[in-house]
């Protein structure tokens, strides 16, 4: 940063203030789906991005606008504390109300509202913002961020600085957005291929239940109270899987397995409903995890995996709430012989690489553009752009 920039607190280049909390009751009552009044912003309402939804259904009535503050067009809010603190960051482009969780920065005749945005989003700032974080949820005080400084340059400059960084920033957000639908084509590919596999199977293809082609079919019980290790020890060594995603539903160590075969998981319930795993070593299943032992004489595993990825009910995603074995075992599927399984496995192993090599490229691309974004910023902010 140029040593011959001046810096002023930011509360010396306007009005900082938080907003209002609402009760939830209240909210939902009085000023939810009403046809007047201007927007209630939520942390919620901020993305990462730094898009706002204004038309999130909550509305402050001007009958009641003198008990609530006021966010005008123009004025740049910040997430204050939690997990999103100084991560959630917008410019407004119409009067809002807004929740105390965030900071709103109304800048004097002097300041750009939009440059104090782009401020906002530099490493130097972000850097100055973590430092005064404190409390167990992460939160920085009115005082504190007020004391936060800023490089001022003449309203020119600002407005010279704004012009450059939205043309250039528009420029890299329209490049990710063709990386980000380049990222989806090819999982897209993927899944058309898989689909076309088993929607147009072929001479030789049977039709049977998931039931008939397994030795067994289960869900997990309770965790062993008694033998149990969250951490892998000399005296348990099998591992515990549940129904999560993370770490592929690790949830810990016992010492005796329930299952010794290979066999396919699928997460029966929560967020990961639908979620499947190959599981080649001995294990313990816990409750809301299904658990399918195919019989190797008609069905390969990984084949299986490829069917029951495939299955409409778990395609659907969210619109199925939970799992059951019965459900599961009553899904009628068509297989080829084994032979021409593990031709298809060939295939849709080798296209799901290429697939997964693409998606690195782009996502390297995106972040490479989130790089360049920084740097941008970095120069706009050292004068080195004007």
């Amino acid at each position: 940063m140029s040593k011959n920039l001046e810096y002023k607190k930011l509360k010396e280049i306007g009005k900082i203030f938080s907003g209002n909390s609402i009760n939830a009751k209240l909210k939902e009552e009085k000023y939810t789906n009403i046809n007047e009044g201007i927007p209630y912003i939520a942390t919620k309402d901020i993305d990462y991005n730094s898009f706002i939804n204004y038309d999130n259904g909550v509305s402050i009535p001007l009958s009641d606008i003198k008990t609530f503050r006021v966010a005008p067009k123009n004025s740049v809010l910040i997430c204050a504390e939690g997990g999103s603190a100084g991560r959630k960051i917008g410019i407004l482009n119409q009067d809002v109300c807004f929740v105390n969780k965030l900071f709103t920065l109304e800048p004097n005749h002097e300041i750009i509202g939009k440059y104090v945005f782009y401020w906002y989003k530099t490493n130097i700032f972000q850097k100055d913002f973590k430092d005064q974080l404190t409390g167990l949820i992460g939160g920085v005080s009115k005082a504190k961020f007020g004391n936060l400084t800023i490089p001022v340059v003449s309203f020119s400059k600002q407005k010279q600085i704004v012009e450059i960084l939205d043309k250039a920033f528009e420029a890299i957000d329209k490049a990710k957005e063709n990386l980000e639908k380049n990222i989806q084509n090819s999982k897209e590919l993927f899944q058309s291929r898989l689909n076309e596999i088993f929607s147009q199977k072929g001479e030789g293809w049977e039709e049977s239940t998931i039931l008939e082609v397994c030795n067994d079919i289960f869900a997990g019980g309770d965790k062993p109270e008694e033998n149990f290790s969250k951490e892998k020890t000399d005296k348990f060594t099998i591992p515990i899987f549940a129904n999560a995603v993370k770490d592929k539903g690790l949830y810990g160590y016992t010492n005796k397995a329930r299952v010794n075969e290979s066999a396919i998981t699928i997460s029966a319930r929560g967020s990961g409903t639908g979620h499947t795993e190959i599981r080649m070593e001995s294990f313990f299943p816990i409750v809301r995890l299904i658990v399918l032992v195919p019989n190797t004489e008609k069905m390969s595993l990984i084949f299986l995996k490829y069917i029951i990825d495939n299955l409409d009910i778990l395609r659907s995603g969210s619109a199925i709430p939970q799992l059951t074995v019965p459900m599961i075992k009553e899904y009628k599927v068509d297989y080829p012989s084994l032979k021409k399984q593990n031709e298809i496995i060939d295939e849709l192993d080798s296209l799901k690489q290429q697939t997964k090599q693409l998606e690195t490229h782009y996502q390297q691309k995106l972040q490479n553009l989130e790089e360049l974004k920084k740097s941008i910023l970095q120069k706009a902010f050292s004068g080195e752009l004007i």
